[in-house]
């Protein structure tokens, strides 16, 4: 990776990921100097450099698996889902994406609430997709009702507003 054109930075770890079945997450954090690559939930390398901002990386000439330069080989993979994240997450975060696998978001979803004297409004982030949002009147009663009206997307966010009740409530977000 070149930084502001006088430097290039190597990242290279070891060993191959041709032929392999892997859950590859690799993180490149400018701001704190800091890169890694995690392989099936564990932490492969890291590594403390001056990374450029990615305002400054190309669109044109970013691959994966793919190297700029033509001696070196592609990545003889098939790659079954690609994630980008803005934030860094978590070694736990990790471990939990390689243990649900793909298609399975396993960052933690925050629900909010809002309240107006008439109405309760629920959000989730937009990245969340699948989730519903349940009821249900007494804890002890153990079944929740999916509530039938759908979420609505909007500034990145999912939304639900339902009129409020007099008869006590709780309420979750369930994938």
């Amino acid at each position: 990776m070149t930084n502001g054109g006088n430097t290039t930075t190597t990242f290279d770890p070891a060993g191959t990921f041709d032929n392999r079945t892997l859950h590859v997450v690799c993180i490149v954090d400018p701001t704190n100097h800091y890169a890694a690559v995690y392989t099936n939930g564990v932490l492969e390398q890291s590594m403390t450099a001056s990374w450029p901002a990615f305002s400054s990386v190309s669109t044109a000439w970013s691959f994966i698996g793919r190297s700029l330069f033509s001696s070196d080989a592609w990545l003889n993979a098939t790659i079954d889902e690609l994630r980008l994240y803005d934030g860094r997450l978590t070694p736990e975060e990790i471990a939990v994406n390689d243990q649900f696998g793909p298609d399975a978001l396993a960052v933690p979803v925050t629900l909010e609430q809002s309240n107006t004297t008439s109405i309760i409004t629920f959000s989730w982030p937009s990245w969340a997709v699948g989730c519903e949002l349940q009821t249900i009147t007494s804890l002890s009663d153990g079944n929740w009702n999916s509530i039938p009206q759908p979420p609505v997307l909007a500034n990145d966010r999912w939304s639900l507003a339902l009129p409020k009740s007099d008869v006590s409530t709780f309420y979750r977000l369930r994938r």
